[in-house]
């Protein structure tokens, strides 16, 4: 249960992932890496709180391994404790040089606090290393995406869709991407496979109501943000500068 799980967490299924680590746990075979695997995929399922008791525990019992350094500062990351996140960053890199994910979160942390100096300054490490997740690929791609370095941003959101096709976030990542870049046929059937996937997730039918604004397609817009607003979406972009309207949500 424990490496499907593993297999889960790399193709971005986190619920899964949680579901067979969590029954390895149960079933007698925990260990501290089994911990911080089951806190790291709790932490990527969008469950920081629920991440924090595992992961506190594997850092506790491992306070050298730089992996399990990364994932604490990611979870840190997530309640916005930027400062220490950086300090746990900073051991895993130490720890290991070549480890790739201190170097997103890195980037993710100054992407957050405005310091988009500071991450471009790590460009050049992120463009050099791997990640444990598909979802790694698709953060990097973004920020990528974000500065300019479309063709780099493009080969690590189509090895996302490549380790998993079924992600639905990873198409709407790939569309918002093809749209700032002009390539709307390619955006539109982008988004069009993202909803079909996942027809719940308001954000994409927001992000394809745009692309129709932006293509003049008024009607078509309409429905989609009424779509929308069903399902619960209540803030939606300003579309006077497309560009904004697409990195709204990175």
């Amino acid at each position: 249960y424990y490496f499907k799980g593993r297999a889960h967490l790399t193709l971005g299924n986190f619920v899964e992932a949680q579901t067979d680590i969590q029954t390895s746990i149960d079933l007698g075979l925990g260990k501290i890496e089994t911990l911080a695997y089951l806190g790291y995929a709790r932490l990527k399922g969008g469950d920081p709180g629920r991440a924090e008791s595992p992961l506190t525990s594997a850092i506790g019992a491992a306070p050298r391994v730089a992996l399990y350094n990364a994932f604490f500062g990611e979870l840190l990351l997530s309640f916005d404790n930027f400062a220490q996140a950086l300090n746990f960053t900073d051991n895993a890199k130490s720890l290991d040089p070549g480890l790739g994910l201190p170097y997103l979160i890195d980037a993710r942390i100054f992407m957050a606090t405005g310091l988009e100096d500071s991450a471009r300054n790590v460009l050049d490490s992120l463009t050099e290393r791997e990640f444990p997740t598909a979802q790694d690929y698709v953060d990097r791609g973004e920020i990528l995406a974000f500065f300019g370095e479309y063709d780099l941003a493009f080969s690590d959101l189509d090895r996302a869709i490549l380790i998993n096709p079924d992600r639905a976030n990873f198409y709407n990542a790939r569309a918002k991407t093809y749209a700032i870049r002009g390539r709307f046929d390619s955006a539109l059937e982008d988004f069009n496979t993202a909803i079909e996937k996942d027809p719940a997730a308001g954000e994409y039918l927001v992000n394809r109501g745009v692309l129709h604004t932006i293509l003049g397609e008024t009607i078509p817009a309409i429905n989609d943000f009424a779509s929308a607003q069903s399902l619960g979406v209540t803030e939606f972009p300003q579309l006077h500068d497309q560009n904004a309207a697409f990195f709204a949500v990175y």
